[in-house]
């Protein structure tokens, strides 16, 4: 039998490098419990191409849910640069989702 392709959660607690970035790509494509979850511990994470990858993917698909937890997230963060950025991830998403809600849990982040 054909050996299956490991599972995208393994490929991204692994090292960095090609196969990380294209499993963090591959789970906004695939009905993986706690996507939002997951992409969120990788942009708040310390492996910088995750993170943007990770960014990347969870704009497409994050829900109001996924949005309260990522400002949560954020608030936690002390590097004033990396929470600037993700602050900015914060109101295009919230921008994307086009709610009150949305708005106002983006405004709350700075």
């Amino acid at each position: 039998a054909p050996r299956s392709a490991p599972c995208p959660t393994i490929t991204i607690a692994g090292p960095a490098g090609a196969d990380k970035q294209n499993a963090i790509k591959a789970i906004a494509h695939r009905a993986m419990p706690q996507s939002g979850a997951t992409l969120i511990g990788l942009i708040t994470g310390d492996d910088p191409d995750a993170s943007k990858e990770a960014m990347r993917s969870l704009y497409f698909t994050c829900s109001i849910d996924d949005l309260r937890m990522l400002c949560s997230a954020v608030a936690a963060i002390e590097d004033p640069a990396h929470r600037s950025t993700l602050a900015s991830l914060c109101t295009r998403i919230a921008d994307r989702l086009d709610t009150d809600e949305a708005r106002a849990l983006a405004a709350g982040v700075k």
